[in-house]
């Protein structure tokens, strides 16, 4: 028992770290090390050792974890232990190089698999078993024998954007170089190319990241959008262009002003809704769909815009009999309206005579009747479109303000009246 108990403790001494002395004299065979493998690999980090343990003739070095930031291979490994060997100070060199650790992983750990020029992936022990034995994700009708039919590639391009809570905003997680974005420098290549070149080659890719990097949101309606100006990075107007009929749509899209409110949604006051509401009612027979909705509309003013004249006539700012006036040009404009609407024109027809037998056929005078105006509300429609032009020129070239691009002028209204 006497002779056990100090080969135990002579044992425990063996494995305890040397002291902090012994990494200090390492200093100068760490900085030579840190110049050597920038010369290999060009990559130049925080190099340091931490401690040195000593388990009998052996040396185990703890570096920093700074030592995985280095791409190793299998050569290098033996490279590296043959490079901490000469330059180990002469008091330790009688001890035999043990376990390379970068913090607490083991460097052995740390190479990556040798890449190999014949078509098939290294063999490391990361590598899972071959997926085609297993259900694929996607299923095309298309198979091919010696490609990538039944893989599933996961495919990460690069970095992306994330919201940065200290400075309150959203950044890249790799800062712009030499006025290169990595985070979109990797795509620019990977979303057009790598990508469907794996699909045709018959791979199910897997893409954690957005495809599609176009920060721009493009919207297509009918409606018409406000007309201030649009500075800075306010949104931009575009074309639109429609075809076919409508079958089914939402309530739509309007951009209809600068800023919204809260309750304000700007992709439920389109015209999508309305217009497949009054295609329906002229479907089944009830009337003009859109005449009727658009009626409907101007008459549910009327209580607002009546309110709004009582409150100025008790205020003072308009005078009773100015309304008045307003009142009677609106009946009289439309009397008018329903005159020219219901208005035709008779184009007389005579029919000539005929005989037959002893009987006479014909002789007998008619009229064809003939809409004064036939195209109806067409002639306003066309009116407003055309006069629209010179302002949406300026809402184009951001001359919004000129006189000539305004809709409240005497000019426009005479130009308004005469396309009418």
């Amino acid at each position: 028992m006497k002779r056990i108990l100090p080969l135990v403790l002579a044992g425990i001494l063996s494995c305890l770290p040397l002291p902090a002395q012994t990494a200090k004299e390492f200093k100068t065979a760490v900085d030579s090390l840190r110049a050597r493998l920038h010369r290999r690999t060009t990559v130049d980090t925080a190099l340091k050792l931490t401690k040195v343990t000593k388990r009998g003739n052996t040396l185990d070095f703890h570096f920093s974890q700074e030592l995985g930031d280095y791409p190793w291979r299998e050569e290098d490994l033996e490279w590296f232990r043959n490079e901490l060997r000469e330059l180990t100070p002469g008091p330790y060199r009688a001890y035999s190089l043990g376990d390379i650790f970068s913090r607490k992983t083991d460097l052995k750990t740390l190479p990556m698999p040798a890449l190999t020029a014949n078509g098939r992936p290294a063999e490391t022990d990361l590598r899972t078993g071959d997926p085609r034995s297993k259900s694929p994700l996607v299923r095309t009708d298309e198979r091919w024998t010696r490609g990538l039919s039944g893989r599933h590639i996961a495919l990460w391009h690069s970095h992306g954007r994330y919201y940065e809570a200290k400075t309150d905003r959203w950044e890249w997680q790799r800062a712009p170089t030499h006025r290169t974005v990595e985070d979109l420098y990797t795509q620019s290549y990977v979303i057009p190319f790598l990508m469907p070149m794996l699909e045709n080659a018959g791979a199910c890719v897997l893409s954690p990241r957005e495809r599609d990097i176009q920060s721009w949101e493009v919207i297509c309606d009918n409606d018409p959008s406000f007309r201030e100006p649009r500075t800075g990075k306010m949104r931009r107007a575009g074309k639109y262009k429609e075809t076919g009929d409508w079958t089914d749509a939402g309530e739509g899209f309007a951009d209809t002003k600068p800023v919204y409110s809260v309750y304000e949604n700007p992709f439920t006051a389109g015209s999508a809704l309305v217009r497949w509401m009054g295609e329906q009612i002229t479907e089944f027979g009830i009337g003009n769909g859109i005449s009727m909705i658009l009626f409907a509309s101007i008459v549910s003013r009327f209580p607002t815009q009546i309110i709004t004249s009582v409150t100025n006539i008790s205020n003072g700012t308009l005078k009773w009999w100015a309304y008045l006036l307003t009142l009677l040009g609106a009946l009289i404009l439309i009397v008018l309206i329903v005159v020219v609407t219901n208005a035709e024109r008779r184009i007389p027809v005579q029919y000539s005579k005929r005989v037959v037998g002893r009987k006479q056929y014909g002789g007998q005078s008619t009229h064809l009747p003939m809409k004064v105006n036939m195209s109806g509300v067409m002639p306003i429609i066309f009116a407003s479109s055309i006069s629209s032009i010179p302002a949406t020129i300026a809402a184009f070239t951001g001359h919004s303000n000129s006189a000539w691009a305004r809709t409240n002028t005497i000019p426009y209204a005479i130009i308004y009246l005469l396309l009418i």
